[in-house]
């Protein structure tokens, strides 16, 4: 079973993820979580915002320059200067953040 679960961001963003879940959103923020299976996230590399990702059993990485070691468990980090945050949890599974090029 997968799933995409696009979710309106204002520099534009997209998040797939596989094995059932569910996504949240407040204002400023946007939470996605699946139990099982792995989440995918198109951001775009100037894209401001407070990101924190988290796979137990399995392993973020990113196309896009966070900061810190990466693969990791756990990452938590501030892209530009971002305010909005995206909180990302795969319990079973990875988190693989892909650079999107959007040609304006």
């Amino acid at each position: 079973m997968s799933a995409t679960i696009p979710v309106p961001w204002t520099s534009g963003w997209e998040a797939g993820g596989r094995g059932g879940g569910s996504g949240s959103q407040a204002a400023g923020q946007r939470a996605i979580k699946v139990e099982r299976g792995d989440i995918v996230l198109f951001l775009e590399p100037d894209a401001a915002a407070q990101l924190m990702a988290e796979a137990p059993a399995g392993a973020v990485s990113s196309e896009i320059d966070l900061g810190q070691p990466l693969p990791a468990r756990k990452v938590t980090a501030r892209m530009a200067e971002g305010q909005a945050t995206i909180e990302l949890t795969a319990v079973q599974g990875d988190i693989k953040i892909r650079k999107v090029e959007v040609q304006r």
